[in-house]
């Protein structure tokens, strides 16, 4: 091993900037022994015979250099003593040599020297079974009194690994090499280095290394057999394993003494049924350190979750690619992601998977959301929804591409007011201040300020009410470290007949936020309903925003329940005697749900090529520039489903969105009026009660599906 940190970092680089070269000295001894079927042909016993083999060892255990490389010792074990099933050749075979793997036994040793536990998750079919079972053989043929395990949920797979892995690493050590080893007891799931002999006495006793190697069932239960102490314990297929967090509590005092861990927590999975990665997977890749993993730089992800902090070590599907470039419009058509010496095209491979889900490779077809999450190129892509959305993600998903291009997140400002009590606004750096963009939202995230992003300024003179609407979504407290619901307001700038104004249908402003004190973000809502002279339907589950408005007095900027709404309320429900704002229930939200995938899916223009003629429809979502919400519809899933994730984006547009249709079907349209200067919220809502019956309003509201 190396004896430093700063050796080890020096040493590990980004998969695909290894430059590796003239690997095959990196694995002498196995092409020794493919040409001649043995590794000497030293005489046994002899002294040159006993230094070969010492020195070999001695390779296993301390690493080696090779030219400009540090080659860890678990590694060269694996390439030369280790021979491993290759599907392709539908034999055993030993290992080749790939940056992929070169990268992770780098990383797992320097795992153990800063005494770190390791977890990973990967692509599919890329071997890690195969290579993090190789610390469990050499602490058997190498050491002397280790305990080690090997441990999954189900039966099945303890012994398929224990058969098909284990059991021929021992077979080939045994009978090709000087470190033959007798094992007793030697049956599947406990394997101990060890024999019986009679002494001088005349006593039968066991003498040998002492080595251990069980394996567990978790399925039966994630604490039996587990005890004592161990060296390294394998906790394999970790992402079909519900139990694995309550498994590492139980084990994690077996390689710790006071305050030293002695040992080492391997857990490797590829990505299973969401609900099983609740049971720890995610929890250890999303926050290695305080976990006690070893963590690396999340170099994949952006705009997520994830995103910008360290994480567990992650396998994407462009590593070590297998198969060639067959895109024929590719100035690599015909090659290999992976050159003669192992180093992977990691750029090239990632463009060509990219193509491969969209379908563009050999007229396949397009990946669906399962497919990806098992060849993940993100770690959100592990982990996101796999069940199909109500919203048409065909639509959004090109429209997210363009906002991310184009950087297109609106002017960021503040507001404040004047002395002489007029609202006005102050341009903000868009280098010092970030809007929240990402979703889901890191409930530990440390910064949940955010910043008003305006996409059409209001008129220089007070709007004509009726113009703006907005919907507001609330939290219950102030500041919270572990949750990721923000309060959010939307504006949206409705339908009008005005002559100076060219837009409509669309949200021009937005506010997300938590601050430390809930009546920051409240003094700033009030601020922007006035600006744009907008009133707010709110959600009144959680009062405090209406209470509050009342106490300053600012009542009138809020909506008062709608009859449409109280429609969808059952009697006796909490909070349908509020007079202001809508009760949410599960009939509201299948409204705003449908609301929004209507007002997505809704033609709004066509164009046509000049030179075909041939016709492009363009559809609402083309009208939605906010990243943050797009995300929240790309992964939106039903509350029934599992792990149901958080949409405040959502609630606040769809109210907003609801509330200017409804206006819209109440005659709500500003027109150029002489009386436009003083058509305010009070003349228009007087307005409407000389227009419509209070008796006759549900019917117009049917007749408009409202």
């Amino acid at each position: 091993m190396l004896t430093t940190d700063q050796e080890y970092k020096d040493q590990i680089k980004k998969v695909g900037e290894y430059k590796l070269k003239d690997t095959h000295k990196w694995r002498e001894r196995a092409i020794y022994f493919q040409e001649n079927e043995y590794y000497t042909d030293l005489v046994e016993d002899t002294h040159d015979w006993n230094e070969f083999w010492d020195e070999e060892e001695k390779r296993i255990r301390e690493g080696l250099w090779v030219d400009d490389f540090y080659i860890p010792g678990l590694y060269y074990f694996y390439l030369n003593y280790l021979p491993i099933y290759h599907k392709q050749l539908n034999k055993y075979e030993f290992p080749d040599v790939y940056d992929m793997d070169y990268h992770t036994f780098l990383c797992l040793e320097h795992a153990m020297f800063l005494k770190k536990h390791f977890v990973v998750i990967k692509k599919r079919q890329a071997g890690f079974t195969l290579k993090f079972c190789v610390p469990l053989i050499r602490e058997l043929f190498f050491e002397r009194g280790s305990p080690n395990y090997l441990a999954t949920y189900e039966e099945a797979q303890v012994l398929k690994t224990w058969t098909e892995v284990i059991e021929p690493y021992r077979e080939h050590l045994n009978t090709h090499t000087a470190w033959y080893r007798e094992f007793t007891p030697s049956k599947p799931l406990n394997w101990r280095v060890a024999k019986q002999v009679i002494s001088e006495s005349g006593r039968n006793i066991t003498v040998g290394r002492k080595n251990i190697l069980k394996g567990l069932i978790l399925s039966k239960s994630p604490s039996k057999g587990v005890g004592g102490s161990a060296r390294f314990i394998f906790a394999d297929e970790a992402g079909v394993n519900p139990v694995l967090s309550k498994f590492i509590g139980y084990v994690k005092p077996m390689i710790t003494y006071g305050d030293t861990t002695t040992g080492t927590i391997i857990v490797s999975g590829a990505v299973g049924e969401l609900k099983h990665l609740e049971g720890g997977l995610k929890e250890y890749i999303q926050y290695p350190e305080k976990n006690g993993f070893y963590a690396v730089d999340n170099i994949w992800d952006k705009d997520n979750e994830f995103s910008g902090k360290k994480c567990g070590f992650f396998v994407p599907e462009s590593w070590a690619y297998f198969g060639v470039d067959r895109d024929p419009v590719s100035e690599f058509y015909g090659q290999p992601f992976i050159d003669e010496y192992g180093n992977s095209f990691v750029e090239r491979a990632e463009e060509y998977i990219k193509k491969k889900r969209d379908g563009l490779i050999d007229e396949g077809e397009e990946a669906d959301k399962f497919d990806i999450s098992q060849k993940p190129l993100t770690l959100a892509e592990c982990f996101q929804y796999r069940g199909d959305n109500v919203f048409p993600t065909d639509l959004i998903n090109p429209q997210i591409a363009k906002v991310e291009k184009n950087e297109d997140h609106g002017t960021f400002i503040d507001l404040y007011r004047t002395q002489d009590k007029v609202v006005k606004h102050k341009l903000l750096s868009k280098y010092d201040h970030k809007p929240i963009l990402e979703h889901p939202i890191d409930p530990k995230r440390k910064d949940k300020d955010g910043v008003m992003q305006v996409w059409e300024f209001p008129p220089p003179n007070r709007q004509t009410y009726g113009v703006y609407w907005a919907g507001v979504d609330i939290v219950r407290d102030s500041e919270s470290i572990n949750s990721p619901s923000l309060n959010v307001i939307h504006i949206y700038k409705g339908s009008h007949n005005l002559s100076e104004e060219y837009t409509e249908d669309r949200i021009v402003a937005k506010y997300m936020s938590r601050p430390k004190d809930k009546m920051d973000w409240f003094q700033k809502a009030l601020l922007l309903l006035e600006w744009y002279n907008a009133e707010a339907l709110v959600e009144n589950n959680i009062n405090w925003f209406i209470e509050e408005s009342i106490k300053e007095k600012q009542q009138f900027r809020l909506a008062k329940a709608p009859q449409w709404s109280k429609d969808l309320t059952p009697q006796g429900t909490a909070h349908l005697t509020n007079p202001y704002g809508v009760v949410m229930t599960p009939k509201l939200h299948e409204k705003i749900i449908d609301a929004i995938s209507a007002y997505i899916k809704e033609p709004i223009y066509t164009t046509y090529d000049e030179n075909t003629g041939e016709p492009t429809v363009h559809y609402g979502i083309e009208r939605i520039r906010d990243l943050q919400l797009l995300r929240e519809l790309v992964n939106y899933r039903p509350k029934k489903e599992y792990e149901k994730g958080n949409y405040d984006s959502i609630i606040s547009f769809g109210l907003a969105l609801l509330h200017a249709k409804n206006n819209e079907v109440l005659g709500v349209i500003p027109e150029d009026t002489k009386e436009n200067v003083n058509f305010n919220q009070k003349n228009a809502k007087l307005m409407l009660r000389n227009r419509f019956s209070h008796t006759n309003l549900k019917k117009l509201f049917n007749a408009n599906n409202i």
